[in-house]
């Protein structure tokens, strides 16, 4: 009998149970050399649901809370951590450690793409998991899942593979850090910006992280990198040595970046006289180039960048593309949920919800983006700033002329010295509700993790929205 340690017992714990369980046999094979037990124990430092125990109980797993970490690793012959686990701590026991993602290659045969960033990843997930199945390669109507850090739990997706036709992982630098194998179909690099410094300490470990994303890919692959990915010197460095076929993302002409390109041979998506532009490149000369969409056919409350990426990856998966210009021509399409989602309109002033925010950049584009409109903003931002400074962030707030007011909730408010502070976001918006004029847009937009006072950026949104329609009732009730 072999002993399989699990850190966590969250979304991906519990995945990491069914997995074991269900393909016990071939998986104590490949770690083994052969057919043996495994039995399975857990540690979490929070206290069991019934629901958790009783899971527990069916696959014959043991809760052991009261040892410490370092105990348990020791006491298996196998672990395998949640993403929210800091394994450098132990690497004298690394040759135990299980990476989620390295189970989940031998055991899911259909097509991926893989997707990371410090930004727009979610967005990019959903979006892209929602136009494969919109449309159709030869007339087939696709069916992808999204997994990984949104949608279904990576190794869950293995027992749902024969009724789908692949998946869209969206996977953070601490699923993959330790990825010693995984090689995506298509991956894709959305950018690059200083985050979660408080766990990799340095840009250049956070580089390699993401990197490991494109790292095992071979010639027949694809890797989808945005410009500003080649201009950062420890992400650059890394990039040199990619096997697949680069295709570089730019909102910019392709003229301008070319070069900065590392490859002879790559593709490029523009923006191109109102249009987005797919260019193929060899020997360092255009060989074919193609106007894929009009611009203004992409959804208006989402980033044009995100949509460069999800046309990227459509054009080289090979759908058929007419049904992608029909779809986008009806909005099947919509918007993504916490990212700059409409939420609500009171006495002339509209909300929006941006808690997916947790990075400085994030915010900027969303100001920036709500800003073109021309209308007052009222800024609120709060959250943990994970090691990143936000001073660029306050100085924005103070100098775009369009922010009206600007707002901090929760412990680290220090860091924004010129926001109006408050200890709870209900505070803020009691203020917001004073200040605001018909015309002005009320934009939530954190620019820091939710862990400070919420169990996720989903939550955080929710009780956003929940406050504000609230708030909208009580207006209206006293009209």
């Amino acid at each position: 009998m072999k002993r399989i340690g699990v850190l966590g017992f969250g979304v991906v714990g519990k995945s990491v149970l069914r997995f074991i369980k269900a393909y016990e046999h071939e998986l104590s094979n490949r770690l083994c050399g052969a057919s043996v037990a495994l039995a399975v124990n857990v540690w979490d430092k929070k206290n069991l649901t019934e629901q958790e125990y009783a899971l527990l109980s069916e696959y014959h797993a043991q809760h052991m809370p009261r040892v410490d970490i370092a105990l348990f690793i020791d006491m298996h012959d196998f672990v395998v951590a949640s993403p929210g686990f800091d394994l450098s701590l132990y690497a004298d026991q690394g040759h135990k450690l299980l990476n989620e993602l390295d189970l989940f290659v031998p055991f899911f045969s259909k097509p991926t793409i893989g997707i990371t960033g410090t930004l727009g990843k979610t967005s990019t997930t959903k979006l892209l998991t929602n136009m494969l199945n919109h449309v159709a390669i030869n007339d087939y109507a696709l069916h992808f899942l999204e997994g990984g850090n949104v949608g279904t739990a990576m190794l869950d997706l293995v027992a749902q593979q024969q009724e789908v036709d692949g998946a869209v992982l969206e996977l953070s630098s601490w699923q993959l850090e330790h990825s010693q194998s995984f090689a995506p179909d298509i991956a894709i690099w959305t950018n690059f910006f200083p985050n979660h410094l408080d766990r990799h300490e340095t840009m250049s470990a956070y580089a390699q992280a993401k990197y490991n994303l494109l790292r095992f890919q071979n010639a027949a692959q694809h890797a989808i990198i945005a410009d500003q990915v080649l201009c950062d010197y420890d992400a650059r460095a890394l990039l040199v040595d990619l096997q697949s076929r680069a295709c570089v993302v730019t909102v910019q002409a392709r003229e301008v970046i070319m070069p900065t390109l590392l490859w002879q041979s790559c593709d490029v998506v523009d923006v191109h006289k109102g249009y987005v532009r797919f260019s193929r490149i060899q020997n360092q000369q255009v060989v074919e180039e193609t106007l894929l969409v009009e611009l203004v056919t992409l959804p208006q409350s989402t980033f044009v960048q995100n949509w460069l990426f999800v046309l990227a990856a459509l054009k080289i998966f090979g759908v058929d593309w007419q049904v992608v210009k029909k779809e986008l021509s009806a909005g099947a399409v919509k918007g993504v949920e916490h990212r700059l989602e409409w939420c609500a309109a009171v006495s002339g002033v509209d909300f929006y919800n941006d808690s997916k925010s947790t990075v400085i950049q994030s915010t900027q584009a969303a100001v920036e983006k709500l800003a073109g409109t021309g209308r007052p903003l009222l800024v609120i931002v709060g959250g943990l700033g994970k090691g990143a400074d936000r001073s660029p962030l306050e100085k924005m707030l103070q100098e775009m002329t369009n922010v009206k007011k600007s707002y901090c909730f929760g412990p680290a408010c220090a860091e924004f010295a010129s926001c109006q502070r408050f200890a709870s976001l209900e505070q803020v918006l009691d203020q917001v509700f004073v200040d605001m004029a018909p015309g002005d847009v009320v934009l939530f937009s954190p620019s820091g993790s939710s862990y400070d006072l919420f169990e996720n950026y989903e939550h955080r949104g929710r009780v956003f929205k929940d406050l504000v329609q609230r708030k909208a009732n009580a207006v209206h009730s006293s009209q």
